[in-house]
């Protein structure tokens, strides 16, 4: 169920934080109505981790779009393009680390590094 307190209680702000855990919120509302929410490091942490694997699903599920639309090359194709362009692009079958996968993304490993969460909208204040 949950946390629900007018924002008033934050006179009391140790108690409230005392509320707040990993998976329990507090909600604040203001004239009835929700406002804010109060969360812990870790599980901003892991909402941002969340967020992170969802931007790469999505770009993932972009390129097998544009792999289906404009498809692959056929191996006569391949075979046809001179041995010099095949070096400069050939395809590695070995396992690449995680900080090689991570230059596909411009060295971002995780959420922990700076992140462009664009303009505030609405009551948002940074």
């Amino acid at each position: 169920m949950p946390n629900i307190k007018p924002i008033s209680d934050l006179r009391n702000y140790s108690e409230v934080l005392k509320e707040v855990d990993t998976f329990h919120r507090v909600y604040l509302t203001r004239n009835g109505h929700g406002e804010y929410g109060i969360l812990t490091m870790e599980e901003i942490d892991r909402l941002d981790r969340y967020r992170t694997a969802y931007q790469l699903f999505m770009k993932l599920r972009n390129a097998e779009k544009e792999k289906d639309k404009e498809g692959l090359a056929s191996m006569s194709e391949w075979e046809k393009i001179p041995d010099i362009e095949k070096e400069d692009t050939a395809v590695s079958r070995r396992h690449r680390t995680l900080e090689e996968r991570a230059e596909d993304f411009g060295g971002k490993l995780g959420p922990y590094e700076e992140f462009d969460w664009g303009e505030p909208v609405g009551r948002e204040r940074w």
